[in-house]
């Protein structure tokens, strides 16, 4: 995390753009298509029976997500808590809805948090 003062010290302002980029390159997310909000309208999610994709994978990326949203992106919020209630039975619909997500921190990764 990058932290920065003014000039005048009033200001502090607080980066994860490179955090966001070592995500992308450890986990070898690519081909991200810019999108301008956080998650899909009129998504819904159903709870399932048994696991579609790989537990582990899926948790690692959402604690990723919750450690962005927790110091610099308050926006992605309420998406990182709905695909996190589904952490321990998860399918391929919520896989796709992660992917969703880290496009818009793709979009947004030179977003900044000003105090």
């Amino acid at each position: 995390m990058e932290i920065m003062k003014s000039d005048d010290q009033k200001e502090v302002t607080f980066s994860q753009s490179q955090y966001i980029k070592d995500i992308f390159e450890h986990y070898g997310i690519a081909n991200c298509c810019p999108v301008k909000t956080p998650m899909k309208s009129c998504l819904s999610f159903f709870i399932l029976s048994k696991l579609e994709v790989n537990v582990t994978t899926y948790q690692q990326l959402i604690r990723s997500l919750i450690y962005a949203m927790v110091c610099t992106h308050p926006d992605i919020s309420y998406t990182v808590s709905v695909v996190a209630y589904h952490v321990a039975v998860s399918g391929h619909v919520h896989m796709k809805t992660l992917k969703y997500i880290f496009d818009y921190l793709h979009s947004t990764s030179d977003y900044k948090l000003t105090y």
